[in-house]
């Protein structure tokens, strides 16, 4: 899932080429990532990443924080869908189903749509 790279890498508006990282050897981006991003966008003819990015080590980011919060959301609705689901058809209330189900979908919706602002190219982030 992808907001689990974003929360398992910290990747976020302020930890993305942070201040307090820069000089950290750690907090580089792997050389074999940086490969991978320019070969596509070789594949888009559009120009290589040339400059050094790192991601902080020392903050955890907002928007992994954010995601974490959606994804409890979404397991919590999961979880109650899945104990209505297990009463017999006839005291499975058919609103709280509908209720809950709304719910875990729009949390994963937005988790997805957060992630996938970083993808655009419309969206250049750049402290």
């Amino acid at each position: 899932m992808y907001p689990t790279i974003a929360i398992n890498y910290n990747i976020s508006f302020e930890t993305v080429n942070c201040s307090c990282c820069k000089d950290n050897p750690s907090a580089r981006i792997p050389t074999e990532v940086i490969n991978e991003i320019n070969a596509r966008l070789e594949e888009k003819a559009s120009s290589p990443r040339t400059e050094a990015y790192w991601i902080c080590k020392l903050r955890a980011g907002a928007f992994p924080k954010v995601l974490r919060k959606l994804l409890r959301e979404r397991e919590h609705y999961q979880s109650l869908l899945k104990q209505e689901f297990v009463k017999i058809k006839e005291q499975q209330d058919p609103e709280l189903i509908k209720y809950y189900e709304a719910r875990q979908i729009a949390a994963k919706l937005l988790a997805n749509a957060g992630y996938g602002v970083f993808a655009r190219k419309e969206f250049v982030f750049r402290l």
